[in-house]
């Protein structure tokens, strides 16, 4: 082996056993010098997806949304990382109250569709933020979703017929409220 290839090796087993060991930081740090170094690198791909998830791993979900979006080749573990930090990000900002940042990112999530469980999270708490916006024609499509992409998640099924119901009576559709508040009443797991 040549010196570079020796070089190459060691550094990205240095930045791999940093990452495994949980040590984010210095993990990050070696394995954007190894992408700087070794821009063609052998495990340049492997590369990306690990940057990707120590981002992820710190909840740094901006820093991980924002590495996910320069990689020229989205492997499948790029593109589900952008779908969860978007997800949490959504999440964040609907509990810091805000609400357009949160839609924003909850679509974003939305549209790379890797991990389905994630998919179905961020309809629902799309559905949940136009909901407190009193978007309830953008909310009810959302919480469709979720009850036709749930399979046997009686759980998520019975959280989104609830805001179903709350829609449909805000609408003053009460027939409709009480179908969907009925349906949540019979199904609710204890």
């Amino acid at each position: 082996p040549t010196d570079k290839s020796v070089r190459e090796e060691s550094l990205f087993q240095y930045a791999k056993l940093n990452y495994e060991l949980g040590r984010s930081d210095e993990a990050i740090s070696s394995l954007e010098a190894y992408s700087n170094i070794f821009p063609e690198g052998k495990y340049e791909e492997e590369v990306s997806d690990l940057i990707s998830e120590a981002f992820f791993h710190t909840n740094d979900y901006e820093k991980a949304i924002n590495y996910t979006k320069s990689v020229s080749k989205k492997t499948p573990k790029i593109k589900e990382i952008f779908q969860k930090a978007s997800f949490y990000k959504g999440v964040e900002d609907f509990n810091k109250s805000q609400y357009q940042s949160a839609v924003t990112y909850f679509t974003q999530s939305l549209s790379t569709p890797q991990n389905k469980e994630f998919e179905i999270k961020a309809h629902y708490w799309l559905a949940e933020t136009y909901a407190i916006g009193a978007k309830l024609s953008e909310a009810l499509p959302h919480y469709q979703q979720v009850i036709w992409n749930a399979g046997n998640n009686v759980i998520e099924k019975n959280k989104a017929r609830y805001g179903i119901g709350y829609i449909y009576y805000n609408l003053k559709d009460y027939k409709n409220a009480l179908t969907s508040f009925k349906y949540y009443v019979d199904n609710n797991v204890p």
